[in-house]
């Protein structure tokens, strides 16, 4: 392995958000250097006026790694304006490399054959910028005008790798581009703005001063501030602005966090709204990555993790009690456990593992102790698992199985009011309504809403009749062999939804902007006995005119309330869920 010093160059905004990203952007190094990282410092680039808050932290970073910070001056300030970070530029450093590399790029693969190349052959690297067919037209025809025998490359610069001897070519001379290729109208400028800006005035240089480069692999780096990047993405709202100062610039800003702690803290804490729930869903791979690697000692001999299976029956869309148990499977291999169903009816696009006799002789074998989850239908315990996990889809004994449980069984329960008296349990409560069907965006009937429809199939099951409100209404009911697709259509379409009984549908007329009213029978207040919606988000526990007013008035609240509360509270339920099953587990294994 040649010998390379290596200068690693990032920068921190006066940003709470910058604050947590540098904290891991360091770790990210050093986990995906290899043996270069001792031969690695960081500079951290500061703002003309840092905030003390931005001082403290990295001063605390530079006690903890090999880092040196520089801020930057009045002057280089108003060149750069909000790309002062490109200031390292025309700054000298011994190191035979000089990486950029923002805060919010975030190092996922291993660098070291990159380094090397880079320093062997003294080519730049950098990735492609796959955004460049929708660069600013003053900006395509700059480039076009920079001969180069790769002139349809556009590199980026949210990552670059520059060998000692290329440096003096961009020298002094960076700042001057950017204002000749034209600084942004708007102020702050869009993430996109700010990334296009730099990619052209760094693809200019380069084929001004005729530069060999490799276009780096984008499958070692994970730039949280873009999804699968492409022209039709919404910048101003799924980025992150990575330069700017001013914490309001963008909202999306305190979506990226990168360490487990501050990861678990912004899943834990932060509204999650449509344009958060790509950022969560990588906040949480990207949480169970690190659970795997730095924050738990790796064996290569064995694995430490319990597997779970799960007692399920065949996915179908009808049964909320199915759905939820595979979204528990799935939901379990998203956060980096393995779980099983033991049913054969999955669907493809949940991670639902079909157990199988092999299987379950392999973690006999290696001392692995199963984590076996049951709803409340299934009697007694038919794997004879040592560990047991009760979840409580609905009143135990309601629609079969026991009325009581083993007590070493761990008890969980889909809603607190499924627990009997003297039960205890923990609430886990997995959402079964998918957000791309059950919504109310962009639909032409909402102002228009004309159909009313029912939902009562346990209700009729059980000797139920039908009251006047339902008269010539749609039925929901399981026996109309209805898809999910068919359902959310219909929703979308009704002005009222009348449910007899506790079903998921009443979250999924809600999300569809259909206003419930519950029909409070003997059969309701058996099953949910004492129980009132509040009254704020499209629930009406009357059929009075004034009721149904509220409930109209306020349908439309509660697509917020599942975004910040219900899918928020899903994740850390799941998490408390792993945690106490593990532990349990984990008392009853043997070692091999």
């Amino acid at each position: 392995m040649p010998d390379i010093n290596i200068r690693v160059v990032t920068f921190a905004a006066n940003h709470p958000a910058c604050y947590i990203s540098l904290r891991f952007f360091m770790e990210a190094w050093k986990l995906n250097s290899g043996a270069h990282y001792e031969k690695t410092r960081f500079t951290i680039m500061l703002p003309e006026q840092p905030s003390a808050e931005c001082l403290n932290v990295c001063n605390e970073l530079a006690a903890h790694y090999p880092a040196d910070l520089l801020q930057v001056s009045a002057q280089d300030s108003a060149d750069y304006r909000y790309y002062w970070p490109m200031n390292f530029l025309d700054h000298e450093f011994a190191e035979d490399l000089l990486v950029y590399c923002p805060p919010h790029t975030l190092v996922s693969g291993d660098l070291s054959a990159l380094l090397e190349q880079s320093h062997l052959e003294q080519k730049i690297v950098a990735p492609a910028f796959i955004q460049h067919a929708t660069l600013a037209p003053r900006l395509q025809s700059a480039l076009q005008k920079a001969e180069s025998e790769k002139s349809d490359d556009v590199l980026s610069m949210w990552f670059a790798v520059f060998p000692k001897s290329v440096r003096p070519k961009f020298s002094n001379c960076f700042a001057a581009t950017l204002a000749q290729l034209g600084f942004p109208e708007r102020n702050p400028p869009t993430y996109h703005d700010v990334m296009g800006l730099l990619a052209s005035a760094f693809t200019y240089l380069l084929r001004e001063k005729k530069l060999d480069y490799r276009i780096a692999d984008p499958e070692i780096f994970h730039e949280l501030c873009a999804e699968d990047a492409h022209s039709t993405n919404d910048f101003s709202r799924q980025t992150l602005f990575a330069i700017t100062d001013d914490a309001a610039a963008d909202f999306t800003w305190d979506g990226v966090f990168h360490g487990i702690e501050t990861v678990q803290a912004f899943l834990d804490e932060s509204n999650v709204s449509s344009a958060w729930l790509y950022y969560q869903r990588n906040l949480r791979r990207i949480r169970n990555v690190l659970q795997l690697t730095q924050f738990s000692k790796r064996d290569l001999f064995q694995s430490k993790r319990n597997p779970y299976y799960i007692f399920a029956m065949d996915y179908i869309q009808q049964s909320a009690g199915i759905r939820a148990l595979h979204y528990l499977c799935h939901a379990l291999n998203e956060s980096g456990q393995e779980a099983y169903v033991t049913c054969e009816g999955t669907i493809p696009h949940l991670r639902t593992n079909v157990l199988n006799e092999k299987i379950m002789l392999q973690h006999h074998e290696t001392g692995r102790v199963p984590i076996m989850v049951y709803p409340e239908i299934v009697s007694g315990n038919p794997f004879n698992a040592q560990v047991v996990a009760r979840w409580l889809l609905n009143k135990p004994g309601l629609i079969g199985g026991d009325t009581s449980f083993d007590k070493s069984e761990l008890m969980f329960t889909f809603d607190p009011l499924y627990l009997a008296n003297g039960m205890q349990g923990e609430t886990l409560h997995i959402p079964t309504s998918d957000l791309f069907l059950f919504n109310n965006e962009n639909n032409p009937d909402d102002d228009k809403r004309e159909s009313v429809c029912f939902y009562a199939h346990k209700y009729i099951f059980k000797g139920g009749k039908l009251t006047p409100h339902v008269e010539n209404a749609i039925s929901l009911g399981k026996d109309q062999k209805l898809s999910h697709a068919e359902i959310a259509s219909i929703l979308r379409k009704s002005k009222l939804l009348y449910v007899y009984e506790p079903t998921a549908l009443i979250e999924e007329a809600l999300l569809c902007g259909c206003p419930v009213a519950v029909i409070v029978t003997d059969y309701w207040r058996s099953n949910m006995p004492g129980f009132s919606y509040p009254s704020d988000y499209g629930i009406a526990m009357s059929d009075s005119a004034e009721a149904l007013a509220l409930a109209k008035s306020t349908v439309h609240n509660y697509r917020n309330i599942y975004e910040s509360t219900v899918l928020k509270n899903a994740w850390k339920q799941i998490d408390h869920f792993i945690e106490l099953t593990q532990r349990a587990a984990s008392k009853k294994r043997v070692p091999h």
